[in-house]
């Protein structure tokens, strides 16, 4: 019994030991939460970048060669893949290339990377292919960075020599991949470092997915995965992910999608991809002086910081728009000349005159980010204001025709009733549309509302770095809220617009049927007098077969009368006349006879003269049938072949 209590009093210790364990963590990470969210500090020292790449270190541990997509992904062997990942995969596989025959470009990124302290650039082309952009980003970031990954490779190599008996092979192994480059541009000795690297990627493609994963750092594959799966996924997100005590590693995602309103004119060839459409509008277009169709696209751009310290950071940027900015000519930029960022504006100009030149570089990352996001954002302002705008002319053009105004009259027509099947369909239609936008709209403004709890994060930089964007934010914010309220005002419009239409339907609907009762009551009456009508002829018709059948019993009397009144009549003649015909005399026995063979051969005579009709019948039929088909045969052989 002691030894049961004994037992029992230390399990109870060691479950009070470990909730009081797992209370002081949990307080120890509420504590360093709070005090980044409430003290609002950011890290401002910088770290000596000694990261590795995610490929080297994952290759190190399991000393083979490992696929891609399935281990950045995918965090452990034995885990089940994210849903994210699914989302990765379709893409891959339905993905369509563009052909290199088709003349389009195939260039699609740009890189720019600039050294902090020496204030230089490094010298890459216009717009890199996925292979031009792999062999850039493959050459080492920092000078000291080759030496550190041998360091690191080197401890990877004694972790794993104590449980494998090939240390050597394995040490030599590993040390060959880290001296060995993978591209020529890796045996330049002198260039800048990589303080501040920002890639652009119009159009994202397996490939350059690939190349950046291919090419990534250890602390970046979460942030990587991430831009990667919701761009894809064509999600709204703008959050800051900060770090907490120990770790100065940082995360600003801005994810938005948008949708843009085009003629379809004006459309490049590259951006004729129907699933981005979603409904198409006809409207007068001034440029072409007529009615021109216009469809509404979807559009989606990423624009995502990870930082591996205060100075050390890189930016990716995957636009999914309508306007190619890899068309444009331009002119090979001077070094001390405006070199538009496209990660704000995908090339297209000042936006509201304001424009971001990579050659006067934001060295802060926050800051850069906000001011991106603030231009992105004001073009995405002005895409739903001009689409708004737009589908409220639409619909109330559409609440203003003349046939949808005649629905209000009682005596509506058999043209006008028709119509308004048609005006149905297009009610249904518009609803649609504007329930669409309007759903749109609102998971762009929960995302900034989401946002607003993130800006904390933001109040150590100085007033002329943040009152800007911030203000920005909140007019761009009160200003897409007005729009969806006039989204939600039209949607109730065109839903009433389908109930009034209803309900006229429904009304007609009731007047024809009772117009079919009207006629169905007509027809009704004519048939009662078609059946009387039709009562009275089988009447006649018995009344006339009647008088058929007594005519026939009277023919039949007559005939009969006839064959018997006939032999006395022709007797008597016979009798009666002055001279003998026969040669046997006249007496009242012979008369006798004479009328006894008058009976017998009158009867026999009609019957054979019957008979004798019937068989000439027959033989002229015949005859008449051997003629015609010797006729036929005759053209037959007469017709020309």
């Amino acid at each position: 019994m002691l030894l049961r209590a004994s037992t029992t009093d230390r399990s109870a210790n060691a479950k009070i030991d470990k909730l009081a364990t797992s209370w002081k963590a949990a307080l120890k990470r509420e504590r360093a939460l709070t005090q980044w969210r409430y003290l609002k500090r950011w890290p401002k020292h910088d770290k000596v970048f000694v990261d590795l790449r995610f490929f080297q270190t994952r290759e190190a541990i399991l000393l083979k060669d490992v696929d891609v997509l399935d281990n950045f992904f995918v965090d452990f062997e034995s885990s089940r893949p994210p849903c994210d990942y699914d989302v990765v995969r379709k893409f891959f596989r339905t993905y369509r290339p563009v052909d290199a025959s088709s003349g389009l470009p195939q260039a699609w990124a740009k890189l720019d990377a600039r050294d902090f302290a020496q204030k230089t650039k490094r010298a890459y082309s216009q717009w890199l292919t996925p292979a031009d952009l792999y062999g850039s980003l493959t050459v080492k970031r920092f000078e000291t960075e080759q030496q550190q990954v041998e360091n690191q490779l080197d401890i990877k190599v004694s972790e794993v020599a104590g449980e494998l008996e090939t240390q050597t092979g394995l040490e030599n192994q590993l040390l060959s991949q880290a001296e060995t480059p993978e591209v020529d541009q890796v045996s330049e000795a002198l260039f800048s470092n990589a303080d501040r690297q920002i890639i652009y990627i119009y159009k994202l493609s397996p490939q350059y997915i690939l190349t950046l994963l291919r090419t990534a750092y250890y602390h970046q594959q979460s942030a990587l995965r991430d831009a990667i799966c919701k761009h894809i996924a064509g999600e709204a997100l703008v959050r800051v992910r900060a770090p907490i005590n120990g770790f100065t590693t940082f995360h600003l995602d801005f994810h938005m999608p948008f949708l843009t309103l085009r003629d379809t004119n004006n459309l490049q060839e590259c951006c004729n991809d129907t699933s981005l459409e979603i409904a198409s509008l006809s409207m007068y277009c001034e440029e072409h002086k007529k009615t021109c169709r216009y469809v509404i696209r979807k559009s989606h751009i990423s624009i995502v910081v990870c930082g591996w310290s205060h100075s050390k950071w890189v930016c990716w940027a995957f636009s999914n728009t309508d306007e190619d900015p890899t068309t444009r000519n331009e002119d090979p930029a001077e070094e001390f000349d405006l070199q538009e960022d496209h990660v704000a504006t995908d090339g297209n100009g000042p936006e509201d005159g304001r424009v971001t030149d990579l050659n006067q570089p934001i060295w802060c990352a926050r800051s850069y980010w906000l001011s991106v996001i603030d231009t992105r954002m004001r073009i995405i302002h002005t895409e739903w204001t001009c689409l708004v705008k737009s589908v409220k002319a639409d619909v109330d053009a559409w609440v203003n025709e003349p046939c949808f105004k005649t629905t209000h009259h009682k005596d509506l027509q058999i043209a006008q009733r028709e119509s308004l099947g048609e005006l149905l369909d297009r009610a249904f239609e518009k609803t649609e549309l504007v329930r669409k936008l309007n759903d749109n709209l609102g998971n762009l403004i929960r995302a900034w509302r989401r946002f607003e709890k993130d800006t904390n994060y933001f109040s150590d930089l100085q007033e002329r770095q943040l009152l800007p964007a911030v203000t920005s934010f909140g007019q761009i914010l009160d200003s897409l809220i007005d729009l969806k309220r006039t989204l939600s005002a039209l949607e109730k419009s065109c839903e009433k617009a389908e109930k009034r239409i209803g309900r006229f339907m429904s009304t007609i609907g009731i007047k024809i049927n009772a117009e079919s009762y009207d006629i169905g009551r007509r027809s009704h009456a004519i048939n009662l007098l078609t059946n009387n009508i039709s009562q009275q002829t089988a009447r006649l018709n018995r009344q006339s077969t009647a008088a058929a059948v007594e005519s026939s019993r009277t023919t039949r009397i007559n005939v009969q009368m006839f064959l018997i009144t006939t032999p006395f009549i022709l007797a008597l003649q016979y009798f009666g006349a002055e001279k003998d015909i026969f040669s046997f005399d006249r007496n009242p026995r012979t008369f006798s006879y004479t009328i006894c063979v008058l009976f017998c051969v009158l009867p026999l005579l009609t019957y054979g003269l019957g008979l004798l009709n019937q068989s000439w019948d027959t033989l002229m039929r015949k005859m008449v049938g051997k003629t015609k088909d010797m006729n036929e045969e005759m053209e037959g052989y007469l017709a020309p072949v």
